[in-house]
């Protein structure tokens, strides 16, 4: 399934956010997540803003490990990567090479990993998508030898606009102000927002119920993974 966000600015706004140097970072959850152990990182980054900036995707979802530390700004790199589908179980063995197999649960996507055979190597895997065989991870959680840890999809989108340079894959813990969270249904899988320098971000309906406009700085984690 296609989903897709259109971000229409007007010419004084595009002008002054182009002149103070902001971009616009796109963030995406998960559920079934310890959001105490989690960490979200930067999905979509557009850069060259536009008057009109359309953002769309698929649902193609890729598992990834990776020993990066999950701390606030870090950038993820995956030690091993594949493309998943509902049901997979994605075991990192101990040679640190990832298999896919057939899992328990045909509702989630779901991670083991062996014994590794440098004991204290920490490891953690994520969700993330697969665009020309590069991976844009946007969710990380620890995981521990013999034990499974399962993410079920959903699409849960956080906009923000920032000054802060950030690629794909940088962790990132809190929003800036006048984020925008949106909560797509299977049904209903296109939206037409806007963006005003004054009076901040407004849908085409301002009554739609997938939205929700914040104006003060939010945890990302606890508003895309639940």
């Amino acid at each position: 399934m296609q989903y897709e966000i259109d971000l229409k600015l007007d010419k004084p706004t595009l002008e002054k956010l182009i002149e103070e140097g902001f971009s616009l970072q796109v963030f995406k959850g998960a559920n079934n997540i310890s959001k105490d152990a989690a960490k979200v990182s930067v999905w979509k980054s557009v850069e060259e803003l536009l008057e009109l900036n359309t953002i769309e995707w698929e649902e193609n979802y890729a598992g990834y490990f990776t020993a990066t530390v999950l701390k606030d700004e870090a950038v993820i790199e995956a030690t091993d990567f594949s493309s998943l589908k509902l049901g997979d179980l994605y075991t990192l063995n101990s040679d640190g090479e990832g298999i896919v197999s057939k899992g328990e649960r045909s509702d989630s996507f779901n991670y083991a990993m062996e014994q590794q055979k440098v004991p204290e190597d920490q490891f953690y895997c994520g969700l993330g998508s697969i665009a020309d065989n590069k991976l844009s991870p946007f969710v990380a959680i620890s995981i521990a030898p013999q034990f499974f840890v399962q993410l079920e999809p959903h699409e849960k989108i956080l906009l923000m606009f920032s000054r802060q340079p950030r690629e794909v894959g940088t962790i990132t813990v809190q929003s800036e102000s006048r984020a925008i969270l949106i909560d797509f249904p299977t049904s209903n899988r296109k939206i037409v927002l806007s963006f005003d320098e004054n009076t901040g971000w407004l849908p085409l309906d301002p009554a739609d119920p997938r939205v929700t406009i914040f104006k003060n700085p939010v945890n990302i984690v606890n508003e895309v993974c639940n």
